[in-house]
């Protein structure tokens, strides 16, 4: 129902001005203005003028000061298929009718539209069907009201138990919320299926996914910072692969130890080195070294051997076919003091092995010749 459309009873009384047709003020006699309402705001109310003769106007009157009742504009005037026109003081009555602008501004009965906002006041709204596809809820609360897609018919329902306590539930299942155990939710086996093209659960940069096991403290931690995948194991003795472990990438132990390993069909890993006036070997790029001399090589340089344990490098010398030879590091040392003399044939082949346990401070040789 509308609000903003004002009422008094009874209220009556005769024109005190006599007014023309664009009149937008009409003041009634002194101390009866108080008998009509005082619109504020949007509020108006409809005013009957009618004078000796029968003829009525009707109006719209959207303020009152005392005795004066104001009107917004002409078009205020001659309201409800009445005619604008001129009304003499003292002949003319002036009252607050039931008219029809005002009845149409109800909703009836058997319905009808509304344009303006219904404020129940707290007040409740029984038995009702809000249908259509416009309609919204945007605030406030659904108490003890399942939802369903199905007129009256309960199955797969979203229900909210009104104790306060209980879970609410979709289909008569338990729904999750944020704290719950979710294992304490899955069927019988502890099994989730995820039926997708693409599986995965998304941890931001700088969080991770975490497996605990009976104990909170003692879990597995999987982070990812856009670069690298980090796996921790806090209060973990060990982590065990029940089945092949294939890696399509090289394993970097960065210094720590293998344990207990049987190594099957294994190989390592070999470089090629052109052997120049100044040569570096470098440990990292492969221990097996396939030494082609192509000069004599007057600086050999043994760079980033193991800083732990120990280092071992197996040169396979290819002789030029001019007679090449490699001045070694001083900080190799050969058993009775003596470095090898390289065979001279060209293509003629030498094993020569280096080994340190110092991280390269000193290495130690052996040597054979001429594997022609």
């Amino acid at each position: 129902m509308p609000n903003n459309i004002v009422f008094t009873n009874n209220a009556s009384a005769l024109l005190a001005a006599t007014i023309n047709s664009t009149a937008l003020s009409i003041q009634v006699a002194a101390g009866y203005g108080a008998n009509f309402p005082s619109p504020t705001g949007d509020q108006y109310f409809y005013l009957t003028l009618e004078d000796d003769a029968g003829t009525i106007e009707i109006v719209k009157i959207t303020g009152r000061a005392s005795d004066i009742l104001t009107l917004d504009s002409v078009a205020d005037r001659g309201q409800d298929g009445t005619t604008a026109a001129t009304h003499a003081l003292n002949t003319t009555r002036c009252e607050l009718r039931l008219v029809k602008s005002t009845m149409e501004e109800f909703l009836q009965k058997n319905g009808g539209g509304m344009t303006g906002d219904l404020d129940m006041n707290a007040n409740n709204l029984v038995d009702a069907y809000l249908t259509g596809s416009a309609t919204r809820m945007l605030a406030g609360q659904i108490v003890n009201v399942p939802l369903r897609g199905l007129l009256d018919t309960s199955t797969n329902e979203i229900a909210v138990p009104t104790d306060g306590t209980s879970r609410a539930t979709a289909g008569g299942t338990a729904i999750l919320a944020v704290g719950d155990d979710i294992v304490a939710e899955l069927d019988t086996a502890g099994v989730i299926i995820l039926d997708s093209a693409t599986i995965g659960v998304r941890v931001p940069a700088g969080a991770y996914f975490r497996l605990e096991g009976a104990t909170a403290a003692n879990h597995m931690n999987v982070a990812h910072d856009d670069t690298d995948v980090a796996f921790t194991f806090p209060n973990t003795t060990q982590v065990t692969w029940d089945t092949d472990l294939v890696m399509a990438a090289p394993i970097k132990m960065a210094g720590n130890e293998i344990q207990f390993a049987s190594l099957v069909d294994f190989s390592l890993k070999k470089q090629a080195v052109s052997g120049i006036a100044t040569t570096v070997v470098d440990y990292e790029d492969g221990s097996y070294v396939t030494l082609t001399l192509t000069a004599d090589i007057g600086t050999l340089t043994l760079d980033n051997p193991p800083a732990v344990d120990v280092g071992v490098f197996r040169f396979k010398v290819i002789q030029d076919s001019t007679a090449r030879t490699i001045t070694w590091p001083a900080s190799v040392k050969w058993p009775g003091g003596s470095a090898p003399t390289l065979s001279t044939g060209s293509g003629e082949i030498d094993f020569i092995d280096l080994w340190t346990d110092d991280g390269g401070t000193t290495w130690y040789g052996a040597y054979n010749s001429d594997w022609s």
